[in-house]
């Protein structure tokens, strides 16, 4: 599922050409909630933002329509999976692979050894990003890391 902006099509573009030399990569867009679409007392009202969490502080309404996006997708997940067992990866429209993911990571196998731990281990959400130290948590390997819970390991989307 790709999180895009429905009015940058441009955006959507690039993604499919970066994208587009992978085979079987099947994804579907999903259209992200905007900020300047929110009507925050209307999300107090209805409970929506009761649990809302921002570790640093920077709650603003363009970080709302983020979480709100990915709650979007997930939930599209969820209701299109037919098994408790199926992998689903989630994107940004501006999702490119690196050419560290490209050289190395790949060719290396190494890719391959995560996808081979994410299948023998249970699993309930795996964030593929930078692990630097600013992401606090347990080192797997050098390219794996198990986040602390709400300790710095993406954005506001979780």
């Amino acid at each position: 599922y790709v999180i895009s902006d429905p009015k940058n099509v441009r955006r959507r573009e690039l993604f499919k050409e970066h994208w587009n030399h992978f085979t079987g990569f099947d994804y579907e867009f999903v259209d992200a909630i905007m900020g300047d679409s929110l009507n925050i007392p209307e999300l107090i009202d209805k409970g929506i933002l009761y649990n809302f969490f921002c570790g640093e502080g920077g709650i603003s309404k363009n970080v709302i329509a983020c979480h709100l996006s990915h709650r979007k997708a997930w939930q599209k997940a969820k209701d299109n999976s037919s098994d408790k067992d199926d992998y689903v990866l989630f994107l940004e429209d501006d999702a490119r692979l690196t050419p560290y993911f490209l050289d190395q990571a790949y060719h290396s196998g190494e890719y391959f050894k995560i996808l081979e731990r994410l299948k023998n281990n249970t699993v309930n959400l795996f964030w593929w990003g930078r692990a630097d130290k600013k992401i606090y948590g347990t080192q797997v390997t050098d390219l794996l890391k198990t986040p602390t819970p709400a300790r710095g390991v993406a954005g506001h989307a979780i």
